[in-house]
Parts: C-alpha cells; structure tokens; sequence
C-alpha cells in the first residue's frame, strides 16, 4: 500500500477484508487537499467485508464494483461519492445495514438482503433488478449531501457536478416488492415487469 497515490486504480478482487484493512488502504489514498481518500476505478469483486464497510466519504472518480462481495457484520456501506457506477450486482448483505452512497448509477442486480436494509443515495439511477429482500428495505433519496466525517462541512460533490440530486429508479422486475418501500423515488422511467406483490409496495413522497 505504500506505493499508492491519491487516484489510483485498485483492484482487491477476493480479498478478506477487516475494518483495519480497509482504514489502512483508505490512508493510503488520502488526499491532503479534500481530507478524504481519492480512488479512480475500483474493483472489490468477490470482497468478504468483516465489521463495517465505512468509506469515510472517499471519492471514486470511475467505477467502484462490488460485484458478489459479501458483507458478513457490516452496519454500514459508506458514504461514498461515485463519478460513475457502483456495482453491487449478487452481493450479500447478512446484517441489518445502512448503506450511503452519491453515484450516476447504483446497480443491485441480484443482491440479497439477509436482514434489513436502508438506502440512501443521491443523483443515482437505482436499477433493483432480480434482488433477494428477504426483509425490509428502504430505498430514499437524500435531500442534503452526505457530511464530512472530518469537518461540519458536507462531503464533496464535485464528481457529480451538473446533475439533478434526484434519484430514479430504473428496474425492480424480478423482486417481491412485499418488503419494499420508497421515499421520494422518481419512478417515471421503472420497469416493473416480473416484479410480484405491487400492491405491497410502500412509495412516500
């Protein structure tokens, strides 16, 4: 880790990773001028997270992809702040989990939530497309940005810049809504085909 600079590309496919791990690769990446960990594209593929999966803010300036990664006792995914797509297709998360997060696009293609999940996200298209829910969960969007773990100012949106905050969602065909519910949701452009229970689907807002 010690060769890793502000903006590099990873690529952590399969690793174990700890919550020291992960602070110690998040330091590693730390950029002076932000304060937070600055990463270009990601790739967590295939991840095994042990305690939480806290971000602290980092910035990911491509893709960040969690494709089956498994959180086993994580509390919390983030907050994080994305310029592309994170990629959370047949992940797995076993304990009740907060998950923060501002990107173009959250993709959760055959996910499964063994326990209870909350998501914020801001600006992203939320495709939910096959996912397991096997409990509760709330998909929001977040009217204010995510605040800095470092300071009272919120965390940084430059990556984002031009784009309307709002989130949609494009996709739950495949789900049993039975467990769904979404607040403040744009659910103009959602495909709902193969989806069951609609008329257990909560929407507020």
């Amino acid at each position: 880790m010690n060769a890793l600079t502000p903006g590099a590309d990873i690529d952590h496919r399969g690793t174990p990773f700890t919550e020291d791990l992960l602070h110690r690769l998040l330091t590693a990446l730390h950029d002076p001028t932000t304060r937070q960990a600055h990463i270009g594209n990601a790739r967590f593929d295939g991840v095994t997270f042990t305690g939480d999966a806290r971000f602290h803010g980092a910035t990911f300036t491509s893709n960040a992809q969690f494709d089956r990664a498994r959180f086993e006792t994580a509390s919390r995914l983030g907050p994080l702040v994305c310029g592309e797509r994170v990629v959370l297709d047949g992940a797995v998360f076993d304990q009740p989990v907060t998950v923060e997060m501002a990107a173009r696009v959250v993709s959760c293609a055959r996910t499964r939530c063994a326990s209870t999940a909350t998501l914020h996200m801001r600006y992203a298209e939320v495709d939910l497309r096959d996912a397991v829910l096997e409990y509760p969960v709330v998909v929001a969007a977040r009217p204010d940005p995510f605040p800095s773990l470092h300071s009272d100012d919120p965390l940084s949106e430059a990556e984002l810049s031009g784009r309307k905050p709002g989130v949609r969602l494009t996709s739950v065909g495949g789900v049993d809504a039975a467990h769904l519910a979404l607040h403040t949701i744009d659910l103009s452009m959602c495909r709902f085909a193969g989806a069951i229970h609609l008329d257990q689907l909560r929407v507020d807002g």
